[in-house]
């Protein structure tokens, strides 16, 4: 029987030692600069922070240890023994794609072109089964991390389609500092002692390549606490982002579970490592643009009105959320002026000294009704910062964002050689 009791005892006692490691830190400090920058955008949004960094950075911590943990108890389940996986070659690698494409410093890329490098020619020296387990196993930890934490914070945006359409919606965007505990195979004359190792039972571990050498007497097994970030990225605007963060967790558990199976297959037939090699990016790359395509395809929630300005979202404590107005509403007139755009809303704001009287056309999506005129007086003098309202501009009012063109190094280079192109060979 498989010893649950005593390799959880192991991961508790591992948690203050990953904590403890210098690396924790400095993932710490990363993911806290990333909020940083999150905060500063929603000021300059909203005029004031919805959530301090440091506040997310600790939420982040929380779930990222407990979720990690039970990624942890299956690595260990499945046991591929790390020594020989190769994980060393992932990041390295991993920065490179990073530079063609920022959501490629994923270790689904690297890990599959490692594996299938060295499967057509014997290099570097990597176990395939064990590198692909490792990250079919971290996936599975982030599509629960996205279940549950991934539309935290989420940021309205305004979006230019590839069509050239524009619609608001939302930017998701969050990271975890995971303590993963691996299994790890050490001489036993480096003095890992009785108390450290961990007695397994004969069928273990799941994963067999290259375990054979290391289950032998000459080696105890240990585990090993390795502090690593998770990030998670992307866009909604045909759906809130509770429900977007639902779609995405679902179809990256499917990939998760796909590549676990094909990585166990090819430690039994050597055929299906080929497979489970050119999966792992190629699988990772089709939930990406099955989760883009499910956006394109989509009706937009923040589509521009007929008439009025949208309402893109509201601060959950200002004084326009505790009187009912909602992402989704449609602001008619202010102050008795027809608006027609945020420049409008701004002027007709400044009238009646500081009172401010809005008619909406209340659309808020989920609210089970259907849409009704709802009349709001706010105090533009307000203690709180701000009326707490981003309305949504309509094209050349405010940056876009642009879904119709990559990112990163690649992406960047091929727009200057258009633009270098088109003006005959300057750039202004």
């Amino acid at each position: 029987m498989f010893p649950f009791g005593e390799v959880v005892r192991m991961l508790i006692r591992a948690v203050p030692f990953a904590v403890q490691h210098p690396f924790f830190w400095v993932l710490t400090a990363i993911v806290f600069f990333q909020y940083a920058r999150v905060a500063d955008l929603e000021k300059r949004l909203y005029g004031a922070t919805r959530h301090s960094p440091l506040t997310s950075t600790l939420v982040s911590l929380v779930f990222g240890v407990g979720i990690g943990f039970f990624g942890s108890l299956a690595l260990v389940f499945m046991g591929p023994i790390v020594n020989d996986a190769g994980i060393m070659y992932v990041w390295p690698l991993a920065v490179v794609l990073m530079l063609l494409n920022p959501r490629m410093l994923c270790f689904a890329y690297a890990g599959g072109i490692l594996s299938l490098v060295h499967l057509l020619f014997g290099v570097p020296r990597i176990g395939v089964p064990q590198l692909l387990t490792i990250i079919a196993v971290l996936h599975l930890v982030e599509s629960i991390l996205i279940w549950i934490d991934g539309y935290y914070g989420a940021i309205p945006g305004f979006f230019r389609l590839g069509d050239g359409h524009h619609t608001g919606g939302y930017l998701l965007q969050r990271f975890w500092i995971v303590p993963l505990a691996l299994t790890w195979a050490v001489p036993v004359a480096a003095g890992i002692g009785a108390e450290g190792a961990i007695e397994m039972p004969h069928w273990w571990p799941l994963i067999k390549s290259g375990a054979e050498k290391y289950i032998d007497g000459t080696f105890a097994l240990t585990i090993f606490p390795i502090p690593v970030i998770l990030g998670y990225g992307d866009f909604s605007f045909s759906r809130m982002p509770h429900k977007k963060v639902q779609l995405t967790s679902g179809a990256s558990a499917v990939y998760s579970l796909v590549l676990l199976a094909l990585a166990y297959g090819a430690d039994r037939y050597e055929w299906l490592a080929y497979a489970a090699a050119v999966f792992a990016p190629l699988g990772h790359e089709l939930i990406i643009r099955f989760g883009r395509r499910v956006e394109t395809i989509g009706d937009a929630l923040f589509s521009l009105p007929k008439r009025g300005v949208r309402v893109l979202d509201v601060l959950a404590k200002s004084q326009s959320f505790e009187k009912g107005v909602r992402a989704g509403d449609v602001i008619l007139s202010v102050n008795g002026v027809p608006v027609s755009d945020v420049t409008s809303v701004r002027r007709a704001s400044m009238l009646q000294g500081g009172i401010i009287d809005l008619d909406l056309l209340s659309m808020s999506e989920g609210s089970g009704r259907d849409p009704s005129h709802l009349r709001v007086t706010l105090n533009a003098s307000d203690s709180r910062p701000g009326l707490g309202i981003l309305l949504l501009p309509t094209p050349g009012e405010a940056p876009y964002i642009s879904l119709d063109r990559g990112s990163g190094l690649a992406a960047n280079l091929g727009g200057l050689l258009k633009r270098l192109f088109r003006s005959g060979g300057r750039e202004d």
